[in-house]
């Protein structure tokens, strides 16, 4: 490894310092309005990568740098943490792309990204990950048939990510009632240790590092089925979310410039390579324990802040290894807030429906659906997203005449569209 290469810089370099892009793209607006990723967010490294790609493929930027992170926090996890004692906040990280199908190429960022980070990893795999490095420090594996070929990987490597191209697929192997699938991922979220005892067989797993990373059609999740369904398997509030779509075209793809890729790739290599040794702990200053103690004025205290304290501390440990810091400061602890934001709005504007009955679980989805489309609809648009004729259309149609003697909402009938009162 070329150790010469100079430190990694802290800022975002401006789109001419990385590169001169001649990649043949105009711009596009997407005809979704969808909540925007945080620009405070974008920190260090991967930032530089994100961007870098960005402006080649139609993936959202978003979309590339949340890709890495993913991939970067399964292959530190257990190497560099962030100082909670007794809390042992692993860096590797459950996370869930939406985006348009067609348009939003979530497949296309994840498969750059993987490329990009194992390339940096593999000269110092066996140094930093032990003989069971398998040359990359970290087994990724697209999919799996059940719990126990999970169990089965992180038997062999220590730390695996876990990628489903499709959510769907994920959901038909975890779905049946006998299959661990959904609960070892959910498990091994907050633990490394998992075990399962059976007459015919047993799993027992220590020291297991396991990273999960899929994709749902936005389709799907804004039709409140998608969301129903991660949390009927737990994973709803376990997941790091990212919405995006593309913001351009590109006709013919040209990648970065050669020098470029190999600029930001280096500096990524060296933090690696700095792994050699011993775990890091990496230690709060001061003003960033203050400004950290401040954490639930973010997030709140309700439904919406579970578990986002535990991806929160995840956070830290990332971005201040992939910004090449020795500690957490308050540049950290204030990108991670504007992430914790976000997952937080992501929530709100998504989160399952609570009702007990058809009736109230209806009432609950059109509000959600109407928030998230500037407060109104029309009728045929609500009702495939609220899943009307699942439901059933009396179900809807009792629950609109609810709402609208609630005075919650109204119809325009020259426009043939339901509005939330306050729109």
């Amino acid at each position: 490894m070329n150790t010469s290469i100079p430190e990694v810089r802290q800022e975002i370099k401006s789109k001419d310092e990385v590169a001169v892009s001649d990649a043949p793209c105009i711009d596009s607006v997407s005809p979704h309005d969808l909540p925007k990723f945080p620009k405070e967010a974008y920190i260090g490294v991967l930032a530089e990568f994100a961007e870098l790609y960005s402006r080649h493929y139609e993936s959202p930027k978003a979309f590339f740098y949340v890709d890495a992170i993913t991939v970067v926090g399964s292959a530190i996890s257990g190497l560099v943490t962030a100082d909670f004692p007794e809390l042992d906040p692993y860096t590797r990280l459950h996370v869930l792309k939406i985006g348009p199908s067609g348009t939003s190429k979530k497949s296309t960022s994840n498969r750059i990204a993987r490329k990009f980070v194992t390339k940096a990893i593999v000269s110092d795999a066996e140094a930093i990950w032990g003989k069971d490095a398998d040359g990359e420090g970290l087994k990724i594996i697209s999919g799996a048939g059940s719990g126990e070929g999970v169990a089965l990987a992180l038997t062999q490597h220590k730390r695996v990510l876990l990628y489903f191209n499709e959510f769907d697929r994920f959901l038909k192997k975890a779905s049946p009632d006998a299959s661990i699938l959904a609960p070892i991922i959910t498990e091994l979220f907050d633990d490394t240790e998992y075990s399962n005892i059976l007459r015919e067989h047993s799993i027992e797993l220590e020291g297991a590092h396991l990273g999960f990373a899929s994709n749902m059609p936005l389709e799907q999740f804004e039709s409140s089925d998608g969301v129903n369904k991660l949390r009927d398997i737990g994973m709803w509030n376990r997941l790091l979310l990212v919405v995006g779509d593309r913001t351009q075209k590109c006709s013919t793809i040209v990648p970065p410039d050669d020098a470029a890729i190999k600029r930001v790739l280096d500096k990524l290599a060296v933090l690696f390579s700095r792994l050699v040794g011993k775990p890091r702990v990496l230690p709060l200053t001061d003003e960033a324990k203050q400004l950290w103690g401040t954490l639930e004025e973010v997030t709140g205290t309700d439904e919406n802040a579970t578990r986002l304290d535990a991806i929160g501390m995840r956070l830290l440990a990332i971005l201040a290894f992939t910004s090449g810091k020795s500690e957490i400061d308050v540049e950290i602890v204030r990108a991670v807030f504007a992430f914790l934001r976000y997952q937080r709005k992501l929530r709100e504007l998504f989160r399952p429906p609570e009702g007990e009955t058809p009736a109230a679980k209806m009432e609950e989805k059109i509000i959600a659906q109407l928030r998230r489309r500037e407060g109104c609809l029309k009728d045929r648009d609500l009702q495939r997203l609220v899943n009307a004729h699942r439901a059933g259309l009396k179900v809807y149609k009792d629950a609109l005449g609810v709402l609208r003697d609630d005075s919650q909402i109204a119809h325009d009938d020259g426009k043939k569209q339901w509005c939330l009162k306050s729109a």
